[in-house]
């Protein structure tokens, strides 16, 4: 059996698991379940107590087969809920292993003592586990529902707690949409409530990340956040190409089958509205990387994926040679290559291809924008040295404007997308 104890708050434990736990033989759980369960009982317990430690799934399993052996009633307790971030899934496992049911006794979850904390109707929030899973991906999925206007609670980690997450938000500019309330030591001695948003001190930011990873973050958005991606809503600094035309845009992200969660390296980034696109099409959990060897098209790119409510899914950086792609990947945090790519340079065409097919997964696709006879003819030279069978797909748009009495059709100058798909072993 596993039992609930609450989030450390006197009184939060149930009846029905203190039952259970004073019928018990043995009694298991972290330092903190015990000592929230001894403080509920007075101090002690006739069962035999065995404090949890690592490797957690080892020592569960163990203490099963034991019970099992003796018939003694074993009891494990979890802070919060059982069966969110705590311990019902490795004794429920354990169990199943061993041929036996296991029942779970609920508790209060910290989650909704925060909730209850700030009065927050918590009936459509998205948790999101980071206890269990710190992942960077799991964090940008947990942005993606705030900016969709969606309460999002938060349980945390040592290597992905308050202060990694208040650094993003403040990296992307999302205080201003986003509030980020943090919750500590909820029901002990040391129980504090700090606000974040755009208008704290730089003292009260630190302040609230210096917060414990047990503490729980709590994000609550101002509406939905979003903002439709309009080429007159695209920042364009002087001397940067661009920005990708709106009917351009869709087609090169076609072309790479960009899909939600995917990692998508952009070669040439410009202004950032293909960026933008590809960020779209990987929401909610996906990463575009993107390099420029103009810094100020790195810094519009962020600006403009700042102001779209992307930001949190784009990484930029200034890169002046091909060679560089490896080491951009690596600070971007990717390993193992990516889904994607999609190549806007001008320069150095060959070699740029040549390395980036080098980073992408066999079955990623690759696409080449080009807009001159010379580098469409290098692409796919390229492309067909590597082995890729490349496919071409040409957008021409025709824009209307007034002319006397007619609307003329004004075409803009085509533009020509270089495809195909790596299916042999990266190279190197």
């Amino acid at each position: 059996m596993v039992v609930g104890a609450g989030p450390g708050a006197p009184g939060r434990l149930t009846a029905q698991a203190l039952r259970e736990v004073r019928d018990a033989d043995i009694v298991a759980g972290s330092r903190k379940a015990i000592e929230t369960l001894l403080r509920e009982v007075g101090g002690r317990l006739d069962a035999r107590v065995e404090l949890l430690k690592p490797p957690y799934r080892e020592v569960v399993g163990c203490l099963v087969r034991e019970a099992l052996r003796s018939g003694l009633k074993l009891v494990f307790v979890s802070t919060g809920d059982p069966l969110y971030a705590g311990l019902a899934k490795l004794v429920l496992e354990a169990c199943r292993a061993a041929g036996v049911s296991a029942r779970v006794v609920p508790g209060i979850s910290s989650l909704q003592e925060a909730a209850a904390r700030l009065g927050l109707d918590w009936g459509d929030a998205t948790l999101v586990d980071l206890h269990s899973s710190p992942s960077p991906r799991r964090l940008r999925y947990a942005i993606s529902e705030a900016l969709l206007g969606r309460v999002v609670a938060l349980t945390l980690h040592s290597r992905l707690g308050v202060r990694e997450v208040i650094e993003e938000l403040v990296r992307c500019f999302y205080l201003g949409r986003i509030r980020a309330y943090v919750l500590e030591d909820l029901g002990g001695a040391g129980e504090r409530v700090v606000e974040v948003s755009a208008d704290c001190a730089p003292a009260c930011v630190e302040d609230a990340c210096s917060a414990s990873p047990n503490s729980i973050l709590i994000l609550v958005p101002n509406g939905r956040c979003l903002k439709p991606l309009l080429d007159d809503n695209v920042f364009k600094p002087p001397g940067v190409p661009g920005p990708t035309k709106s009917v351009v845009r869709p087609a090169v992200a076609l072309a790479v089958r960009a899909c939600p969660g995917d990692t998508v390296l952009e070669v040439g980034c410009g202004t950032g509205a293909l960026t933008l696109e590809l960020a779209a099409r990987v929401f909610p959990d996906g990463l575009v990387v993107a390099m420029d060897s103009r810094g100020e098209a790195v810094d519009a790119t962020m600006r403009n994926a700042s102001e779209h409510g992307l930001a949190h899914l784009v990484r930029a950086f200034k890169a002046t040679s091909p060679q560089d792609v490896g080491a951009v990947l690596e600070e971007a945090g990717v390993r193992g290559g990516v889904d994607a790519a999609v190549i806007d340079a001008g320069r150095h065409l060959r070699e740029s291809i040549e390395e980036v097919v080098k980073h992408v997964r066999p079955g990623g696709r690759v696409a080449v924008v080009t807009v001159t006879l010379e580098s469409l003819t290098t692409a796919l030279q390229t492309m067909g040295s590597l082995g890729i069978k490349a496919g071409l797909l040409q957008v021409l748009a025709l824009e209307s404007r007034p002319l006397g009495r007619y609307e003329f059709l004004s075409p803009h100058n085509p533009v020509t997308i270089i495809y195909g798909v790596v299916k042999r072993e990266r190279l190197g």
